[in-house]
Order: structure tokens, then sequence, then C-alpha cells
């Protein structure tokens, strides 16, 4: 190996043989750890040194100035508050993003906000998913806003996690009916990833815990049951119960509604309804339903939750109290009132 001095002369064989070539061999090194990406063993054995030079060489590129590093956050990202809420709560992480519309309005409304925080989303995904993964995939605005915006991901499988909920009718709205339906999320979804589309036929609540087990067990929905545990990341909406921003609220009876308002109901997640403490609230919802459960839901490996308008922000925090949500992609104005709820419920506040 032939490697040029400071003073311009040749260095042959070995850079430890070159006295007063620190800078140089701090160099040398830096470029093949950081830019050719090599393990600092092989660098060590490349130059005929031992690993623990390679690293105070490291060390020394640092310190000399040699290496700088520069770490290039989205413009939409708001990375104090997304690490506050990471701080607070405890998830593996948080993706906050601005209140500033595509045309650069400044916006508060989750409504408004709701693509913005879908491409966010749908950022995170196309960076962190696998071509051989699993997808589990709920339904909702929020959900719909990612399918919408997601490119340039593949996975293998997209699964539906929960039963269907009647979509609005097109040409009207509703604060709590999904545009559409569980099927056309997966599907979408599916084709977006080049995966296999694997939709969970039945409604999301049946009339009888008896009714339910009965289409439980038949083949295609207990096939798509089966594929539950294959899901490596799920991606996920927020329904809100109080003020009602929840396709479950609508499909449930109005007793039921209050008598589940009464036992503490503040959030939803995959049918599974939560209280403000972020446990699972009681009740008989659960025998009546189609889909995934909590433990199910929790041993998923990453849980990506999307919710955007500070009207959601006490389900986002019941959520988030779960231990349910790996990832929270919302919008700024949503992540402050979360963290005023969990900085106010902490021990220090009272």
């Amino acid at each position: 190996m032939t490697l040029i001095r400071a003073n311009g002369d040749a260095m042959a064989d070995g850079i430890e043989r070159a006295p007063g070539a620190s800078l140089l061999e701090a160099a040398v090194v830096a470029r093949r750890y950081y830019l050719d990406r090599r393990q600092k063993s092989e660098i060590a054995t490349e130059l005929g040194v031992s690993r623990f030079k390679v690293a105070r060489l490291l060390d020394l590129a640092h310190a000399a100035g040699l290496v700088h590093i520069t770490v290039d956050v989205p413009a939409d990202v708001d990375l104090p508050l997304s690490d506050r809420l990471v701080a607070r709560f405890g998830m593996r992480r948080a993706i906050v993003v601005r209140g500033t519309t595509p045309d650069g309005e400044t916006a508060m409304d989750g409504a408004t906000l709701l693509p913005v925080v879908g491409v966010a989303a749908a950022r995170f995904l196309a960076e962190t998913l696998r071509a051989d993964e699993t997808v589990g995939v709920s339904w909702g605005a929020g959900v719909g806003a990612v399918v919408d915006a997601i490119e340039g991901a593949r996975a293998a499988a997209v699964v539906q996690l929960v039963g269907g909920v009647r979509p609005t009718p097109l040409g009207s709205r509703s604060p709590t009916r999904p545009s559409r339906s569980g099927r056309d999320i997966v599907q979408a979804l599916a084709g977006r990833l080049g995966a296999e589309a694997v939709p969970l036929d039945g409604p999301l609540l049946l009339e009888s815990a008896r009714t339910a087990a009965l289409l439980r067990r038949d083949p295609s929905v207990a096939e798509t049951i089966a594929r539950f545990g294959d899901v490596t990341t799920a991606l996920v909406g927020i329904g809100s119960w109080s003020p009602p921003s929840s396709s479950l609220v609508e499909a449930v009876t109005g007793e039921e509604r209050r008598a589940l308002v009464r036992e503490g109901a503040v959030a939803d997640v995959c049918g599974i309804v939560l209280g403000g403490d972020g446990r699972a609230v009681r009740s008989a919802l659960p025998d009546r339903m189609i889909g995934i459960d909590a433990t199910a839901l929790g041993a998923v490996r990453n849980v990506v939750a999307v919710a955007s308008g500070i009207d959601k922000a006490a389900a986002v925090a019941a959520c988030l109290r779960s231990g349910l949500v790996d990832v929270l992609v919302t919008d700024a104005a949503t992540a402050a009132r979360v963290l005023a709820i969990g900085e106010a419920d902490s021990p220090g506040a009272r």
C-alpha cells in the first residue's frame, strides 16, 4: 500500500511507520470508516494496526476537525417536540410535523393537517419497511392519508387487522365514519407496496358473541386472523370518544356508548377501547368483535399510529400510556396538547 505523507513524500507498507503522520493516519481511517462503511476490525487488518489504534485515530479525527457530522432533519419535522414526547411517554419514536400545509399556510385543525401528517408517516414507512415484512393495517382517515402518500416501499403482504365498518356514502361527510372501507384500504396499500392483500371479510362488531364466534370459524376469516401473528409493522389510527371521532363510537348503540364513557372510555385503537390511564376498558364488546386483540397487537414489533387534531389529544395520550404504540406521527398542536396532558398528570404537577 502506498500513501502520501503530510509533507508529500511516499509512505509505504504501514501507516504506523510514518512518524508525525497522525493526522494523515486519522484521515485515512476516518475515510474508510465513515465513507467506505468499513468495520474497525477490517480497517485494523488492512492497515496492520490494532483495533484500539483505529478507535484512537477516529477520536483524533473528530478532535482535529477532520470529520464533520451533519444530521439533516426534514424541515417539516419539529425535532425538539418529537424528543419531548418520547421522553414523556417512553415510546420508541415520535414524528411531529409543523402546522404548515403544503401551500405554506399555517393551520391548526386536524383535517387540514392530516395530509401533511400522512406524508410524514409514509416517509417513515418507506425508510423502515423491509420487502419481506407483513404489514397490518386498520382503517380511518389518518391511515388513508398514509396510504395515499406512500411510495418507494415494498412489503410481502398487507393484512387487515379489524373488521369493516360502513364507510361514509359518496358525497356526504361524517366525523366518525371512514370514507373508505377496510378492504379498500388493504387493497390500495397492497397495490402501492407490491404486496399480497389479505382482507378481513366481516364487520367489526356483531350483535352477539355467539355470532362473532361463528364468524371467526369461517375459513376465510380464520385464515386472515391466523396471519395476525405474521405482522411485523402495523399502521393504525386512533379514535377519540370525547369528543367523538371514532368509527367504533358510531358502531355501538347509544346505551353502550354511554356505559363505556361512564367506565372511562377515552380512546380506541383497532377496536380496543382504552381509558385515560391506557388500560383496556372492561366490557362485552371484545367478544362481539372481529379483529386483533390487545395481546396480539402488543406483540407486533412496530406499531405506527397516526393522529391529527387537538380534539384527539386525550385519546392520543391514552394510547401512548397503553404501551401499544411504538411510533406516533402527529402535528405540533396535537403534540403540545398531549404533552400538557402528560405533564398535568405527572406526580410533580400535583
